[in-house]
């Protein structure tokens, strides 16, 4: 199991050094990074918020987009920032169809089965 700490740069970065110095820091870097590998681009609420966030901060993001950020795309920034090899496949599994619905529960429907 990895526990690594330290940031390790996505793929066009020759060294970990070109980070800032912490997450929050670096945040807009990560971003940057990701939209220019491609990421974000599918026109999903998330990407719309992605691509607003090469123009202004999060203070000008309305409710609903920071929540779109927080929810959404914050998550694959940490993944890019601390662990990018896992960079594809949480990338993947957070884009499937479906990853953003609630859950159903089942029990419910029992509730007035005959």
């Amino acid at each position: 199991m990895d526990m690594r700490t330290d940031p390790v740069p996505p793929c066009g970065y020759d060294a970990a050094d070109e980070w800032s110095e912490t997450f929050e820091e670096a945040c807009p870097e990560v971003l940057a990074a990701l939209r220019k590998a491609g990421h974000f681009g599918e026109n999903r609420p998330e990407d719309d918020v992605a691509h607003k966030l090469a123009e202004c901060d999060l203070e000008e993001l309305t409710d609903e987009e920071l929540g779109l950020y927080e929810e959404r795309v914050l998550p694959l920034l940490r993944v890019a920032y601390y662990e990018p090899y896992r960079l594809a496949e949480e990338y993947a599994e957070r884009r499937a169809p479906g990853y953003y619905d609630p859950p159903r529960d089942h029990r419910q429907l029992e509730l007035f089965a005959a």
